[in-house]
């Protein structure tokens, strides 16, 4: 996982597998960032993700009622 942050954007490139235990690690360092109140668009880049089980989807979930 790649973050970077232009400005008011916060940019998560994933990659890999994302499981229950990824799942959490990305959630986490996600917050952290997000904790910036600058922040106000969040991309997330599945791009390069091979597998996605439902913690994902959950983290996924997540994010967008944050970001909402």
């Amino acid at each position: 996982m790649m973050i970077e942050k232009r400005e008011e954007h916060l940019l998560v490139y994933l990659s890999g597998d994302i499981d229950h235990f990824c799942a959490e690690k990305i959630r986490k360092e996600i917050e952290e960032h997000l904790r910036d109140q600058s922040i106000k668009r969040l991309t997330l880049d599945f791009s390069h993700v091979s597998f996605m089980d439902s913690s994902g989807i959950g983290m996924l979930i997540g994010r967008y009622k944050t970001m909402a």
